[in-house]
């Protein structure tokens, strides 16, 4: 979520849905839950899982959104 600006993942995850709609999204970042993960959360990005993490949460945290409807 945090690159160049605070925003830039928000605004990147905004540009991505305008070009396909249905993409699954997570979020995994090695800060706190930003108020910018929250926007994100609130528009559509399955989860937040946050580092460090084991190759067991992100394979559930995967499986959960891959097995979400749309």
């Amino acid at each position: 979520m945090v690159m160049e600006s605070e925003d830039a993942g928000l605004r990147i995850y905004k540009k991505i849905r305008e070009f396909k709609p249905e993409q699954k999204t997570i979020i995994i970042s090695g800060f706190s839950e930003s108020s910018y993960v929250k926007k994100a959360l609130k528009l559509g990005v399955g989860s937040f899982t946050k580092k460090p993490y084991t190759v067991e949460t992100l394979g559930k945290v995967v499986r959960d959104e891959l097995d979400k409807n749309n």
